[in-house]
């Protein structure tokens, strides 16, 4: 009579709708993925169980539903719910163990069985499989058995507990650690020793010639004894707190580029700690649609601050501002990569105050440098004059069309903006290069759905960018700051700018190649000054190296010369802005240089001979230009008397022609006449 009102219950109830258990599966995660669909992040919001967003079994291997069917129940295929050779082999001992097909197994999960080994119960799971055979398609069963099917603790289904206990998906796992899992369904929480030797017997049906003690090595590398281990890499912690309460969210970033940055930067930090540095912060982006590749905000163990997103943090802008500056003043043409810029000290008086600024050296070359090599060498004296020229007013409202949104009202600001006395925020300053590169601006997404209107920024135009391009990008113009060799010389093409705050508080690196913005930041999130950590010692070694890394297959490309500029003497001018004299086509045969001594020469004064044939003549590849030591151009009369090696030192002579530096070379003197 009791089995009869079993039966009677099973008929009368609803067998549950494969769909409506897919649909009401709630994952306990907020899983965040990469571009290519790559888990990257997760926020955990169930923390009663572990458990995954439903599973297809396209997404697991093969492999893995031929294996759990012979160890689960390999004649899944071919009975109609229970598999009556099985309840036979079962009957052999009592209470009732095994038997339990992956059908009846399916019913028990959806419908809460007691666990309880007993005839009453065995007759209910046999019944409620043959309505649920009856119902739904052997697909839908396997599939909701891999999600439903319990493992250790708190995990449940196949993709929580590869996730859980190993770190990667069901498509990650060997050999051996798939066999783990299996061997934790028949009693999930089992000590090791149960499991490793179920594992055991589970790997010699399968092959008799694979050694079990791999098994243990799995077991050891796994998170078995802490299920409750959160994914070992949550990348992007900054990024995720604008993305919480929300379900599965895809990103633009690349999760490879997001671990190198992470990894290149942590390396650098590590370097520098002795210097006083904590933090850093690195943004990468698509060049042509603005989307965020890497979104490191922290330097992770080493801050003191680690939950502060120093992309997003208000920092002192150092001399990363001055393309800004440049390229308004070339498109206004109020001056050409070529004009002469002093470099001397320079003072600046409004309303009864005094602004004397200095170079970074605290030194002036009291020479009139070309604008491209007082860029290139970040010189601040021909900065400051620049903007003297273009005007204060104009520069603001300049930052303001490009959207620094955290301007202060203008009359906070005056000539010191040159120098980067605003406070900006990686985000808009790797946006705003960006914008100098591609010439509109346009907000940065880490969404790919998101599609933001972009700005025509009139300066920027395709002469402007050319121009800016090539006075960035050329290691010549750095040479009075920087020398020739640096690591700002990248391997592929780049344009780049460092800048160094006031008191060493921030240090920068912002540029771009042919498909890429790059921003990093250095310093404290204190604010405390890092000890001699410069542009080229602190930020630019991890611009060198990530333009390596994103440029490994396919190098940056040189930009394309618009038609519309003039080249004249290597520089490039804007239509009506070139110089106001006939152009000649010189050969590179032609071009003027210091022929001796040769870069590098050393000299020493030997008093037994004659101070006549001891004397040092300069000489040029062509009579075109003049030279210059020390600032001063060397005349005639002393040319040829040549120069007599009195003091022991370091020498630097310079050639100069059409008011631009064509060629240099240092030579020492080990032994001087007067010593």
């Amino acid at each position: 009579m009791r089995f009869f009102f079993i039966f009677f219950l099973l008929s009368c109830s609803r067998t549950q709708n494969f769909e409506s258990v897919k649909n009401n599966h709630p994952s306990s995660f907020q899983e965040i993925t990469d571009r290519h669909g790559e888990l990257i992040h997760e926020i955990r919001r169930n923390h009663n169980v572990q458990r995954r967003a439903w599973t297809k079994l396209s997404e697991l291997p093969p492999k893995m539903l031929e294996e759990i069917l012979i160890f689960e129940d390999h004649r899944f295929y071919s009975h109609f719910g229970f598999d009556p050779l099985a309840m036979l082999n079962s009957l052999k001992s009592w209470p009732l163990r095994g038997a339990s097909t992956i059908s009846m197994q399916t019913t028990n999960l959806l419908l809460g069985v007691p666990h309880k080994r007993s005839v009453k119960n065995k007759i209910y799971q046999i019944l409620s499989s043959l309505k649920l055979e009856v119902s739904w398609s052997k697909k839908e069963i396997l599939e909701t058995y891999f999600n439903l099917v319990t493992f250790k603790g708190e995990l449940q289904g196949i993709n929580a507990a590869s996730l859980g206990l190993f770190g990667k998906y069901p498509r990650g796992l060997d050999l051996y650690e798939r066999i783990l899992l299996y061997s934790m369904i028949p009693s999930p929480n089992q000590k090791p020793e149960k499991i490793l030797s179920r594992a055991c017997r589970y790997l010699k049906r399968i092959s008799s010639n694979e050694d079990c003690r791999l098994l243990q090595v799995a077991l050891d590398l796994s998170f078995y004894k802490d299920t409750r281990t959160e994914l070992q890499q949550n990348l992007i912690p900054h990024l995720a707190t604008k993305l919480k309460n929300q379900n599965e969210v895809q990103t633009t970033i690349i999760k490879s580029l997001q671990i190198e940055a992470q990894k290149t930067l942590s390396a650098q930090i590590r370097f520098l700690q002795h210097q006083n540095v904590t933090d850093g912060a690195i943004l990468i982006i698509d060049r042509k649609t603005a989307q965020v590749l890497a979104y490191v905000g922290s330097s992770g163990a080493f801050s003191h601050s680690r939950q502060v997103d120093h992309i997003q943090s208000l920092r002192q802008a150092g001399s990363t501002l001055k393309p800004f500056l440049f390229a308004k003043a070339i498109s206004k043409k109020i001056i050409t990569m070529n004009t002469p810029l002093r470099d001397e000290p320079f003072t600046v008086t409004k309303d009864g105050l005094t602004y004397r600024p200095e170079n970074y050296q605290k030194s002036f070359t009291h020479q009139d440098i070309p604008a491209k090599i007082a860029l290139g060498s970040s010189l601040n004296i021909p900065a400051i004059r620049v903007i003297d020229l273009l005007g204060p007013e104009r520069f603001y409202h300049f930052l303001a069309d490009l959207e620094m949104r955290h301007l202060l009202a203008q009359e906070n600001y005056g000539h010191s903006m040159a120098l980067g006395a605003v406070d900006i925020t990686l985000w808009d300053l790797v946006r705003g290069y960006r914008a100098m590169a591609e010439g509109n601006l346009r907000e940065l997404s880490y969404l790919p759905e998101n599609k933001f209107s972009q700005k025509i920024i009139p300066e920027f135009s395709a002469e402007v960018r050319f121009i800016m391009g090539s006075i960035l990008s050329e290691k010549e113009n750095r040479h009075l700051t920087f020398g020739l060799q640096s690591s700002l010389s990248t391997d592929s093409w780049s344009a780049v700018k460092t800048g160094t705050s006031k008191d060493m508080r921030d240090n920068w690196c912002v540029g771009y190649t042919d498909r890429f913005v790059i921003g990093i930041w250095i310093g404290n999130s204190s604010g405390e000054s890092m000890w001699n950590v410069t542009g080229i010692s602190g930020a630019a070694p991890i611009f060198s190296h990530l333009v390596s890394y994103l440029h490994q297959e396919k190098r940056s490309s040189n930009p394309i010369k618009p038609n519309s500029l003039i080249e004249h003497n290597q520089n490039f001018y804007i239509p009506g802005t070139e110089p106001k004299y006939s152009f000649s086509i010189i050969k590179k045969s032609e071009i003027s240089k210091i022929i001796f001594p040769q870069d590098g020469s050393q000299f020493a004064f030997d008093p037994e001979i004659p101070e006549f044939n001891q004397r040092i003549h300069f000489k040029k590849s062509s009579d075109r230009g003049e030279l210059k030591m020390f600032g001063k151009t060397l005349s005639l009369k002393e040319l040829g008397r040549g120069f007599l090696p009195e003091k022991k030192g370091s020498y630097r002579i310079e050639l100069w022609e059409d008011e631009m530096l064509k060629d240099s070379i240092t030579f020492h003197v080990k032994a001087g006449k007067y010593l």
